[in-house]
């Protein structure tokens, strides 16, 4: 292996989450209620960044179903990180293509930079999102390769085209579709034309290539243009997974790549994007791959539950008064230990990244709100030797009990008065991942 070249872009880390639900009958990990594209991107920024908060000099946010409009999201995602204040954080939304825009704007930063991308798919009962769509997150920290780095960019290569193949107007809810053999159609020329680019900017021969992998949210088209790369699919289970997609297949073929291997991977979003990356012999986290989070046991999520935490069977209201909005001052004044999970008046003393505890005692409230009742609030005591009360997620209450292992997960507490109220809870610690201790 050649030495690193001073100064040239690298993916000096990532993250992959998957929710831990899935729903009989449809392919893929599915968000909790108190999930959403935030939440997504935080859980993969922080398997990425692991330590290098302090580094950034940008993070960016890319989704097409951002929990905010008119507010950046990605500031939030800053805040969890607990991002020095002169770390700029840039939404960079609407369509899947915007994932890669992200990327790209973080290759050219002259420091360390986060990418986040979270896809949460949605739609009618019977169509493509629900049928091919997956919830996910992935995050990218991109800077200049000192070495160490995971993998070096070798090239790149964007090719644009009008085409009304999927698009949403601002106002509706679904997405919209044209017939999935049109874009097919129009997709295969392009496709080998805008690997034959990447190629050239990278000056390496198509031999050089390793692993080639396309994604996009026609199913169709993927196909078809990796039929005619020779391309190899990635796992069905990931699905169409929106701004996420790009980054889980690049991922997987990093994982699974061999040091030396040239990979590429294929986005079709109204024209082609190609990234060539160049797997280097830095070992990997040791942690468990995309695909080994795949074929986790999963939770069983009810169908009709389901289309409730979407919002698309509306449910009867819990017989009692709506939660409190989140008051703009009282979050402002609690930044430090509501988003960064560090509560003061301890300076240094517990920290929820990542952290791991026991569950001492709990109770399963029928009476207090929840958006998926019952409320399972329990005292944890952290491996710290220090002691909080929080909401348990991610487990049916019969199964919680005294000393079962939990780890800390940001989650929204709940939607009221236009605002979502965001916060820490616990939910069952992964046995098979070994988290960084804080970011």
């Amino acid at each position: 292996m050649s030495p690193p070249e001073p100064g040239r872009a690298a993916i000096l880390g990532y993250g992959a989450y998957l929710p831990r639900w899935r729903v009989g009958g449809l392919p893929g990990p599915r968000c909790y209620v108190d999930e959403d594209t935030t939440t997504l991107a935080v859980e993969a920024a922080l398997e990425a960044v692991a330590g290098r908060a302090g580094d950034l000099v940008a993070v960016y946010l890319s989704t097409t179903r951002p929990a905010y409009m008119e507010k950046t999201n990605a500031s939030l995602l800053h805040a969890v990180l607990r991002c020095p204040e002169h770390t700029a954080a840039y939404d960079v939304n609407g369509s899947a293509r915007s994932a890669v825009a992200a990327f790209a704007s973080a290759v050219r930063q002259p420091r360390p930079s986060l990418v986040a991308m979270a896809g949460m798919q949605y739609g009618p009962p019977g169509g493509h999102e629900e049928l091919h769509g997956t919830d996910a997150g992935a995050a990218f920290l991109i800077g200049p390769d000192q070495g160490g780095a995971i993998a070096r960019i070798a090239g790149r290569a964007s090719l644009t085209f009008e085409l009304m193949d999927l698009w949403r107007l601002p106002d509706e809810r679904w997405n919209r579709r044209w017939d999935a053999r049109f874009g097919a159609s129009v997709y295969a020329g392009p496709g080998e034309r805008a690997l034959t680019a990447a190629l050239a900017d990278a000056g390496r021969p198509r031999d050089d290539l390793a692993t080639i992998v396309v994604a996009g949210a026609n199913t169709k088209a993927t196909h078809a243009v990796s039929r005619r790369l020779g391309a190899a699919l990635p796992p069905a289970e990931l699905g169409d997974a929106g701004a996420a997609a790009w980054g889980l297949v690049l991922i997987d073929a990093l994982e699974r790549a061999a040091p030396g291997d040239l990979v590429a991977v294929i986005l079709l979003s109204d024209g082609c994007e190609v990234l060539l990356a160049e797997r280097t012999g830095t070992p990997l986290p040791r942690r468990s791959t995309l695909r080994d989070k795949l074929a986790r046991p999963a939770l069983a999520a009810d169908y009709l539950d389901y289309l409730a935490w979407r919002g698309t069977l509306p449910r009867e209201a819990q017989r009692r008064p709506d939660p409190a909005p989140l008051s703009a001052p009282a979050a402002w004044r609690s930044a430090r230990w509501k988003y960064g999970g560090l509560r003061p008046p301890y300076p240094g003393g517990l920290d929820l990244h990542r952290t791991r505890g026991v569950v001492s005692e709990f109770v399963v409230d029928h009476i207090a709100y929840a958006p998926q009742p019952p409320l399972i609030s329990a005292l944890i005591h952290f491996d710290d030797g220090q002691n909080a009360q929080l909401d348990l997620t991610d487990v049916p209450s019969a199964q919680v009990e005294r000393g079962m292992r939990v780890e800390a997960t940001f989650r929204r507490l709940h939607t009221s008065g236009g605002t979502h109220d965001y916060f820490w809870k616990v939910r069952p610690a992964s046995k098979e991942d070994s988290w960084p201790s804080g970011v």
